[in-house]
């Protein structure tokens, strides 16, 4: 087991910090965010691994910082990379660098795999044995502390055989009758996987496009994710901060995984605490995605302020807080 660690619950808004340099600063996105006591992280869409190496880099700056001895701080790390961060990716290329830099950064057993995320119906025995629990009609999913997950954009899936697993590929027609869909976005399905990998009260920071909060079509969408998790906050990053690569404007989204299910009829709105909203308005790029930097060569961008806006009027619910303010909105709503 890893030895305590007084790694104090952070802000997930740290997964923005230095995005604008992205991809390479999407690192710093679960930086703060994945450090709480002995908590085990994923990333199901992991890419070369730069989330789970900030988490990764993070948590090691605290061990060093709390120990002495050598060897202590040698073997904290190890039992942290080998038992604490697990990562998968569809692209069998990326999902081995990926395992090269957790190796590098000290991961002996290196919890990547190479599969897709999305169907599990096809994970090979070594992926089952690290991302489920159970056997036969038991098996499930096995669940995180955290996530913090990118996952693509582009295209749909179509295939039954993946649709199949998800609620969100379901919705009533207009007799009422429940109906599988004929596709789905990659990362609405990712909405649903990540949820239902999250232990109770887990959290989640996810990178989507941002439409998905807007577009009248993903109504469904955002009430799956309400009736599931409380929302802690948005971030808007603007059209440039991908650049070169897609030109889609994101937001980051914060929840926290409800604690209890809400019943059938209860309002989303249960629970539900302050949500706060934050845009960027400097980017660090220019529209061809060329990074802006002053004159002392530090990056242009409105992201610290962001930063400590976001992590002063924000905070996560422990179940003892959660179950008071359901009964508080309960009341209320009587009146």
């Amino acid at each position: 087991m890893v030895a305590a660690v007084n790694r104090s619950i952070m802000h997930p808004v740290h997964i923005v910090q230095g995005v604008s340099n992205a991809p390479c600063a999407i690192r710093s996105m679960v930086q703060r965010f994945s450090c709480i006591n002995d908590g085990v992280a994923t990333d199901p869409a992991c890419g070369s691994g730069g989330f789970l190496v900030g988490a990764l880099d993070y948590v090691y700056s605290q061990i060093e910082s709390e120990r002495d001895d050598e060897n202590d701080i040698i073997e904290n790390k190890k039992d942290y990379a080998s038992e604490c961060v697990y990562g998968m990716d569809y692209d069998r290329t990326i999902a081995k660098v990926a395992k090269a830099y957790m190796l590098i950064c000290g991961d002996g057993r290196s919890n990547i795999a190479a599969c897709d995320g999305l169907n599990s119906n096809n994970w090979d025995d070594d992926t089952v044995a690290k991302f489920m629990t159970g056997k036969g009609k038991e098996r499930k999913l096995k669940q995180f502390d955290i996530i913090a997950t990118n996952p693509p954009f582009a295209g749909d899936i179509s295939n039954d055989d993946t649709l199949t697993q998800y609620e969100l590929a379901y919705k009533l027609d207009k007799k009422g009758k429940r109906k599988k869909v004929n596709k789905l976005g990659k990362e609405k399905l990712f909405i649903e996987r990540c949820l239902n990998m999250l232990v109770l009260g887990g959290r989640m920071a996810i990178v989507l496009p941002r439409g998905i909060m807007k577009n009248y079509s993903d109504e469904r969408i955002r009430r799956y994710i309400m009736e599931h998790a409380i929302i802690i906050g948005v971030i808007g990053l603007g059209g440039n901060m991908f650049k070169p690569f897609t030109n889609t404007k994101t937001i980051v989204l914060f929840v926290q995984k409800r604690y209890k299910p809400l019943s059938e009829g209860q309002s989303v709105e249960l629970g539900q605490n302050n949500i706060v909203y934050c845009v960027t308005e400097k980017s660090g790029k220019d529209k061809t995605g060329k990074i802006i930097t002053g004159e002392n060569g530090e990056i242009i961008s409105d992201l610290d302020e962001i930063t400590k806006y976001f992590n002063e009027n924000t905070s996560f619910l422990t179940e003892e807080q959660y179950c008071e303010l359901i009964e508080k909105n309960q009341k209320e709503s009587v009146k």
